[in-house]
C-alpha cells in the first residue's frame, strides 16, 4: 500500500483521506489543532455550543447528485434536518418588513407587495428561479452534463452582477433597497444567492442540525472505519521535497514524516509560498493570488440567551440608523443569523444569535499588537450590536449569558487561512467559471484540494475537490477509481 500523506483535518482532508482509503492507499492527516474539522467548527462556552460555519448544505436531498457525495463519506449518517422557508428576512430603518422567501412563487408575491410597476422584470426572476429548481449539479462532468447544465450557465451569466448592480434594475427605491440588502451577501454574485434559494425551495439546502463540529465529527469516523489515521496538534513547517517530487512533510518539531504522495487540503497561498518556498507555480498561477479577490473575513460575535427565541427569524438583517465601525470598516446593517432553534447547540429554553460583519484584514492583524486595544475594540464592536439588535428584542441585555467575540486574526490563528478569509476565492463574475489545478508544475506526486481550489469554497467544494484529487491520483498510478457508499 502507497503511504499518502495529507496536510489539514478539514473537510477536505478528511474527504481526500476517506476516498484515499476507499482506492487500497494507507493516508494519515496531520492536523495542526487537538480537533477536526478546520473551518468547519464550533466552540463550548458554558452551556452553549457557537457554530462557525455550517448555515445550509447543498446536498441533504437524495435528488441533489450532491446527497450521494455526503452518502459516501457517511456525513448524513443519523442527521436530521431543518429545512428553510425563507432566505432572509429584512426590516429597514422605517420598520417596514420583507421576506425573501424561497418559494418563486410567494417571492413574487413578496416583492409585487411592494412594486407592481416591476411586474416584469418580477416575473423574469421567478420564472428563472423555477428553472434553476430543476437543474441538478453533477459530481462528475462529461459532455451529456455539460448540454444539462446549459439553462444553468446562462441563468448564471445573467445574474453574475453583484448585488447594487442587480437592484439598480428594480424601478421601486423600497423594493430596490429590499433587493441590495437581500442580495448582498458579503459581495458574492447574485446568481449564487438565486441559485442557492432554488435549491432551498426544491427541498435542499437544508440546515444539518447539530451543526458544524458534529458533521465533521461523522467524516472524522467514517475515516477512521476505512482504517486512516489522524494525527492532531501536528503543525507543518514545509514539505519535504527530493528530486522534484513531494516525499512528505517536515512539522514544527523537526520530525520528518515521509509519504509516496503529498496532498495538502491546507491554505493555498501557505502550501505555495511558504512550504514549497515558490518554488512551483507559473504565471497564472501567481495572477491569481496577486489580483483575485479572497472572501473578506469576518467579525463574528455570539451571544449566548438564557431565554428561548427559537421562534425569532433565523435569518434577519436589520438596516441601520447609525454605522456601526467594526474595525476600519464601517457596517450600515446588522446580519443575524439565529441558531436558538437547534437543541444540539443551545439546550431548550435558552437561545443562540450570531452578527456576521466583513472585516478589514489588515486593521485586525496591525491591532493584534496591542492586546488591550484589541479586546477593547472587540467588546465595543459587541456592544455596539447589541445596541442595535435592541431595537427588535428590547429584552435581549437581560438574557444575556456569554458573549464570544471573533476577529479575523482568530481566523486566521486557528486555521491558518490567508488574510483570515472564511471561504477562499470570491464568487463573482470573473471567477465563476474558473476552477485551479489540482496539481503544481513540476511537482511530482503532489496534489491540493480545498477552498483555494474552487471559487465560492463551501463545504460541498471541499469535499469534492478532494474527491477529484484522489481520482486524479488514481489515474496517475493506473488505478480505477471507486467510492463505496454506505
Amino acid at each position: 500500500m502507497k503511504k499518502v500523506i495529507i496536510i489539514g483535518g478539514g473537510i477536505a482532508g478528511l474527504s481526500a483521506g476517506c476516498y484515499a482509503q476507499m482506492n487500497g492507499f494507507d493516508s494519515e492527516i496531520y492536523e495542526m489543532n487537538n480537533i477536526s474539522g478546520g473551518l468547519c467548527t464550533a466552540w463550548k462556552r458554558k452551556d452553549y455550543l457557537f457554530d462557525g460555519c455550517l448555515h445550509w448544505l447543498v446536498g441533504t436531498s437524495p435528488a441533489n447528485p450532491f446527497y450521494r457525495l455526503w452518502e459516501e463519506l457517511g456525513a448524513l449518517k443519523g442527521k436530521k434536518f431543518f429545512s428553510y422557508e425563507y432566505f432572509n428576512k429584512i426590516i429597514d430603518e422605517d420598520g417596514r418588513l420583507f421576506t425573501a422567501y424561497v418559494n418563486p412563487y410567494r417571492l413574487r408575491e413578496e416583492m409585487l407587495e411592494y412594486s407592481k410597476e416591476d411586474k416584469k422584470l418580477i416575473n423574469k426572476i421567478a420564472d428563472n428561479m423555477r428553472c434553476l429548481m430543476k437543474i441538478k449539479m453533477p459530481l462528475d462532468f462529461n459532455l451529456l452534463s455539460f448540454f444539462k447544465l446549459l439553462p444553468l450557465i446562462f441563468i448564471f451569466r445573467k445574474y453574475s452582477m453583484g448585488a447594487t448592480e442587480f437592484s439598480s434594475l428594480f424601478k421601486n427605491n423600497i423594493l430596490r433597497k429590499f433587493i441590495k440588502h437581500t442580495f448582498d451577501w458579503h459581495d458574492m454574485s447574485v446568481a449564487f444567492i438565486l441559485w442557492t434559494m432554488a435549491l432551498m425551495a426544491d427541498g435542499d439546502g437544508q440546515y444539518v442540525l447539530g451543526g458544524a463540529l458534529e458533521f465533521a465529527r461523522t467524516i472524522e469516523s467514517r475515516y477512521k472505519e476505512l482504517g486512516g489515521k489522524i494525527f492532531f496538534n501536528k503543525k507543518v513547517k514545509e514539505i519535504i521535497v527530493k528530486n522534484d517530487s513531494a516525499a512528505g512533510i517536515l512539522l514544527n518539531d523537526d520530525t520528518e514524516v515521509t509519504g509516496d504522495f503529498v496532498i495538502s487540503c491546507a491554505d493555498g497561498y501557505t502550501t505555495i509560498f511558504e512550504w514549497l518556498k515558490g518554488n512551483y507555480l507559473n504565471n497564472k498561477i501567481r495572477k491569481y493570488y496577486n489580483e483575485l479577490e479572497p472572501f473578506p473575513p469576518l467579525v463574528y460575535v455570539s451571544l449566548g440567551l438564557n431565554s428561548d427565541y427559537s421562534k425569532a427569524p433565523c435569518r434577519l438583517t436589520l438596516l441601520l440608523k447609525k454605522e456601526i465601525d467594526v474595525g476600519g470598516k464601517k457596517i450600515n446593517k446588522l446580519e443575524c443569523v439565529n441558531k436558538s432553534f437547534d437543541n444540539i447547540l443551545a439546550k431548550e429554553g435558552k437561545g443562540i444569535l450570531h452578527f456576521i460583519a466583513s472585516a478589514d484584514y489588515s486593521f485586525w492583524k496591525n491591532l493584534y499588537n496591542n492586546k488591550d486595544k484589541y479586546y477593547e475594540t472587540k467588546n465595543k464592536i459587541a456592544e455596539d450590536m447589541i445596541t442595535a439588535i435592541s431595537e427588535i428584542y428590547p429584552e435581549i441585555r437581560k438574557h444575556i449569558e456569554v458573549i464570544d467575540i471573533a476577529t479575523p486574526v482568530t481566523f486566521e490563528r486557528y486555521t491558518g487561512n490567508w488574510k483570515g478569509s472564511y471561504e477562499g476565492w470570491l464568487l463573482n463574475k470573473e471567477t465563476m467559471s474558473l476552477r485551479l489545478p489540482i496539481t503544481l508544475p513540476g511537482l511530482k506526486n503532489f496534489y491540493m484540494a480545498g477552498h483555494w481550489l474552487s471559487p465560492g469554497g463551501g463545504l460541498p467544494s471541499a469535499a469534492l475537490t478532494a474527491r477529484n484529487a484522489i481520482r486524479v491520483l488514481c489515474h496517475h498510478n493506473k488505478i480505477k477509481f471507486s467510492t463505496t457508499t454506505i
